[in-house]
C-alpha cells in the first residue's frame, strides 16, 4: 500500500512538472522555425518597403531569428509605437511560406513582444544594398486631394474621435487614386485639422504623421 501511494504521489509530481513546462514554455520556444530555409524577405509595414536577404548574409540571419523567443503578451490597445512596423516571411524548401511580424509575434490569436540577439551588423547593408527604389514619400488621397507626408509629428493627444479612416491601399511605389486610399498601409484613423484646409493628420503606430496639400 505505501508503495502504490509513493508511486501516486510521483505521478502526480512528474504531471505538474510537464503542466508547468508547458504554461512557461512559450517564452522559451524558438519562434521561427530556421532548418531548410530557402529564402527569407523583410517587410517595413509602415513604408511598405520590401527586402530580400541577399545569399552573402543568409547564414547570419538564420542564425539571429534562431535567438527569438516570447517576451511578454501585448496588453489590449496599448502597442508600443514602431513596435509593429517590421515583419519577416521565410519560404522553406518544401515551397512552404511562413509569415510574421519581427518585434511582434503573433500566436493562438495573441500578440507577443520578442526578444532576441542584438540586430546583425548585416542589417543595415541588406536594406540599403537592394536594387528596388522607394522613392514616393507617404500620401494619403481624402476628399479627391492627395496629401503628402511633411515628415513632421502633432502633438495631438489620444482621442476616439476621427474624421475618418484609411481603407484600401497601393503599393510603395504608387499614387493613391481613391479617396481614403494610401501608399503604405490600411486601417489607420485620420483628422482633418481644424483651421488648416490643407492638412489633415494621421495616426500611424500610436504617433500623429501630418499631411498637407503643399497648396498653402
Amino acid at each position: 500500500m505505501k508503495r502504490f501511494i509513493t508511486v501516486i504521489l510521483s505521478l502526480v509530481m512528474v504531471f505538474s512538472l510537464i503542466a508547468c513546462s508547458n504554461t512557461n514554455g512559450d517564452k522559451n520556444v524558438q519562434l521561427f522555425k530556421t532548418e531548410n530555409i530557402k529564402r527569407i524577405l523583410f517587410y517595413n509595414d509602415t513604408t511598405l518597403e520590401e527586402v530580400e536577404v541577399p545569399e552573402e548574409y543568409l547564414d547570419e540571419i538564420i542564425t539571429w531569428l534562431e535567438s527569438f523567443t516570447i517576451d511578454k503578451e501585448v496588453e489590449k490597445d496599448k502597442l508600443e509605437p514602431g513596435s509593429d512596423a517590421y515583419c519577416v516571411q521565410i519560404e522553406y524548401e518544401d515551397g512552404t511560406i511562413v509569415k510574421n511580424g519581427l518585434w511582434i509575434y503573433e500566436m493562438d490569436g495573441k500578440q507577443y513582444y520578442t526578444k532576441g540577439a542584438d540586430t546583425p551588423e548585416c542589417w543595415q547593408d541588406i536594406f540599403e544594398n537592394q536594387s528596388v527604389k522607394y522613392d514616393l514619400p507617404l500620401m494619403v488621397m481624402i476628399d479627391g486631394e492627395l496629401y503628402t507626408n511633411t515628415g513632421d509629428d502633432s502633438d495631438r493627444p489620444s482621442t476616439d474621435e476621427y474624421d475618418g479612416k484609411i481603407t484600401s491601399e497601393v503599393s510603395g511605389t504608387e499614387f493613391p487614386t481613391k479617396n481614403d486610399q494610401s501608399n503604405f498601409g490600411v486601417g489607420y484613423p485620420y483628422i482633418k485639422v481644424t483651421g488648416k484646409e490643407n492638412t489633415v493628420e494621421i495616426l500611424v503606430n500610436g504617433a500623429w504623421l501630418i499631411f498637407d496639400t503643399n497648396d498653402k
